[in-house]
């Protein structure tokens, strides 16, 4: 049902088309993470290789978790974790500034450990989606 209303409305999703108009040439990563490998395989699948604008870019991703609330016996209850992105950019041959981008999620703790590991990995990925998202609107209003 679903599909055939969108499929007569003319929807399409918006990042569904490879008409980007800039070409990740080159990017590194300050330190080989797995969290900077998983932001640079994002980043990848949205460059347009066919595109003359290209930019390079450094990145270097940081996670952080802080107990935001606790229980009476002084257990964490609640915390919030902080994904940030901070990404140099060679545009034309020039270094451009420095653009950090960060999103976080609160989140409650599980007595069940394992889960709450699982949990935290669902809410990393959530957090890196929606952050390359912002970054690549970012990168899409660099002038050529």
């Amino acid at each position: 049902m679903v599909f055939l209303i969108f499929s007569n409305c003319g929807y399409t999703p918006i990042y569904s088309e490879k008409n980007f108009n800039f070409n990740l040439n080159k990017i590194t990563k300050k330190e080989n993470t797995r969290l900077n490998s998983r932001v640079v395989k994002n980043l990848k699948s949205f460059s347009n290789k066919d595109n003359k604008n290209k930019i390079d870019i450094e990145i270097d991703t940081k996670r952080t978790i802080v107990i935001i609330a606790r229980d009476s016996k002084g257990n964490p209850s609640r915390y919030e974790m902080t994904v940030t992105i901070s990404i140099d950019m060679i545009h034309r041959g020039n270094k451009t500034k420095q653009r950090k981008f960060s999103s976080n999620f609160n989140y409650n703790t599980n007595t069940n450990k394992f889960e709450l590991s699982q949990y935290e990995k669902e809410i990393e990925e959530l957090l890196i989606q929606k952050i390359v998202e912002d970054c690549i609107i970012y990168l899409s209003k660099i002038k050529k």
